[in-house]
Parts: structure tokens; sequence; C-alpha cells
């Protein structure tokens, strides 16, 4: 596919374009700047793309919010994204952690799944395991549990290797 011909309608002359590149505190904004200051000196777009290491996705990205709204079509957007809503409100959350804490006294180990399930049998909301161990950690919880004992385990040979000095294991068939 060859690539497509956006030409740049300048509105700005070269030294507006340089001034605002030398006032800008932002460096994706000054970056595109750059790149249109570099075409408004009539440089082509392959040597503005390398002199400031754009794709031509990027290159066209900029043209056309230069074509569109000016110096200020270039500013970086973002800081302006402030992110999906979040799935519990405050109330929610709060109950949520009530009962992870009502739990813990009671004996319940909580996990991914238990928060997953109170949720969805109380507000009807899906989540994720990754967000209900993040409202675990909120609870103020972690997703430590005891070791694990082996069913067959020897007494005798754990507490004869705890008492070894040096701490190696005994061993098998050797003599005192």
């Amino acid at each position: 596919m060859p690539p497509q011909r956006i030409e740049v309608v300048l509105q700005h002359n070269v030294q507006d374009l340089w001034q605002a590149y030398r006032h800008s505190t932002d460096a994706v904004v000054q970056r595109r700047i750059q790149f249109i200051a570099f075409l408004a000196e009539g440089k082509s777009r392959e040597e503005a793309m390398k002199l400031t290491r754009y794709s031509l996705h990027s290159a066209l990205k900029c043209m056309k919010l230069y074509n569109e709204s000016g110096l200020s079509g270039l500013r970086d957007r973002r800081t302006e994204n402030k992110g999906a809503p979040r799935l519990l409100d405050e109330d929610q959350t709060q109950m949520l952690i009530s009962a992870i804490k009502e739990g813990y006294r009671e004996g319940t180990l909580w996990d991914g799944r238990a928060v997953q399930e109170w949720v969805k049998n109380n507000f009807g909301l899906d989540i994720y395991p990754g967000r209900a161990y993040e409202y675990l950690k909120g609870a103020g919880f972690s997703q430590k549990r005891p070791r694990s004992v082996h069913i067959c385990g020897d007494e005798k040979a754990k507490e004869e290797f705890k008492g070894n000095a040096d701490g190696a294991a005994p061993q098998s068939g050797a003599s005192p």
C-alpha cells in the first residue's frame, strides 16, 4: 500500500513554530512541533521523519492533528485520560472489605475466587481474578497461606534434621 499523501496546511510561520518548540515543556509536544517546523522549513516528509525518528503512522497523525487544530492539536492528550470507571463504588468496596474481615475473624480464608463469587452474589458483577486480589490487598490481606504439611511426614526425621549442627540431612545408610 503506497503511503498516503497528506499535505500540511501551515497556520504558523517557521519562527513561531520554533518559538513554540522552545517554550514547550512537554517532550511529546516538542517533538510534534519540531516535525511540523521541519516541514515548514521545506524539508520533505521523509527527511522530517528521519530527523524526528517518526514512523509513517506517527507522522501522518501529527500532520492531521496540526491541519485540524493548529498547535493546540499537537498537545499530548494522554494526561486527559482518566481511565475506566471504578467497578465497585466506595460503599460497595467497604461492604466487601467488611465481609472479608468478618470472614477472617470467623476463620475463613479468602482468595480471589471467593472474592469474585461474593461480588457476583451480592452485586451481580463479574470481576477478573487480578481485580479480586487487588480488593484483598486493599483490605489489608495478602495471598500468603500456611505451608502445607505432607501427610506422610516423619516427625522423628524432621527433629533429627533440625538437631543436626551443620544443617545437612543425615546420609541414609551411614553409621554415626
